[in-house]
């Protein structure tokens, strides 16, 4: 009878497929059970070092329980950031944003009875006590008369009621008014009016007196003058603004044009395909605006040119220049060309 080597192992545990647990998505699986009083192992053998079958079942058993309670559902938070990103997409997409957007002044000015925004300094905000009142479970904004509560941000529970009643009032203008444009969702509305009440907001911050440096604060008469040149850097970015944009369009509107005419009848039509492309991938951000301030000296520009401007700057030119070139196809309103070095 042969006799076994003193070195040798026992042989190791079958790891058939049909022997383990089935995976966790195909089965709920119950807490793996736990020993109460495992037992306390004093020496150390090689034999003690192998895994029996039991043990590796449940190893496996308990990494699927594990896993399994990991995969659980959506967070509300992550459910959150896919509505706020459909939201972005959505006003990404609107190609309407700019008639929108004056829809939502002038419901300002009809619901408040304002016309500017700077006027809201002198009309003011819900008081305090009401606002506590209702949080007591008082009477809400009146819909006749409206008042922002500018002490909290949009989100608070006054202001989120007073949005819901001006995106009820904007439906049914839209609906009377018969507007021509593309129907929005609530969210859409409600973002538009929360971000002009951040700016109203803001406007209104701005207007409290501010601590100098010597810890003296700002008398009216200073504060009136601040506002007035915030006022004139705001409008001066905003004409800026404005000329970029009908640069932007103007550029869109040649390019379009020449596209689909040398499309038919010419060999470049290559070349405008390519410079309607390019165009349109800078968008308006990325034409530069033609500024004109004072009206009794020449005008030139100097350049601060970017990397990835200055490889196209002559595909532009072509497409500036050719305004001026076909006089009976493009009208001559507008910014004129100005020198630049």
């Amino acid at each position: 009878m042969p006799t076994q080597h003193p070195m040798s192992r026992s042989p190791s545990p079958d790891l058939n497929s049909s022997s383990l647990p089935q995976p966790f998505f195909s089965q709920k699986l119950a807490s793996p059970p736990r020993e109460k009083n495992p037992p306390v192992t004093t020496s150390v053998s090689a034999n003690s070092l192998l895994l029996d079958q039991s043990t590796i079942e449940r190893v496996v058993h308990e990494v699927y329980w594990v896993m399994q309670n990991n995969l659980t559902s959506p967070t509300p938070a992550k459910r959150q950031s896919r509505k706020v990103v459909k939201l972005k997409h959505e006003i990404a997409c609107d190609k309407e944003r700019v008639v929108n957007l004056e829809h939502v002044h002038d419901l300002f000015k009809e619901a408040f009875g304002i016309s500017t925004d700077d006027e809201f300094l002198l009309v003011g905000g819900v008081s305090h006590e009401q606002v506590q009142a209702f949080l007591d479970g008082g009477s809400g904004p009146d819909p006749d008369n409206l008042q922002w509560d500018f002490s909290r941000p949009a989100t608070s529970v006054w202001n989120q009621v007073v949005i819901s009643e001006l995106v009820q009032q904007l439906k049914m203008k839209r609906r009377e008014e018969k507007w021509l444009t593309q129907p929005r969702s609530d969210e859409y509305w409600e973002d538009a009016i929360a971000q002009k009440f951040a700016r109203i907001k803001a406007r209104l911050s701005s207007a409290k007196p501010r601590v100098r440096d010597d810890s003296s604060i700002e008398t009216e008469q200073e504060i009136a003058k601040r506002l007035l040149r915030e006022k004139d850097k705001r409008l001066q970015k905003a004409r800026k603004d404005e000329r970029r944009l009908s640069k932007y369009r103007r550029r869109l509107r040649i390019t379009q044009t020449l596209a689909e005419v040398k499309a038919e009848r010419d060999d470049d039509a290559a070349v405008w395909a390519f410079l309607l492309d390019v165009v349109s991938t800078l968008g308006s951000d990325g034409t530069s605006s033609d500024e004109s301030d004072d009206e009794d000296m020449e005008i030139a520009f100097h350049n601060h040119g970017m990397p990835w401007r200055r490889d196209i700057k002559r595909e532009l030119n072509i497409i500036d220049i050719q305004r001026t070139q076909d006089k009976e196809t493009f009208c001559q309103k507008g910014a004129k060309l100005t020198k630049r070095i």
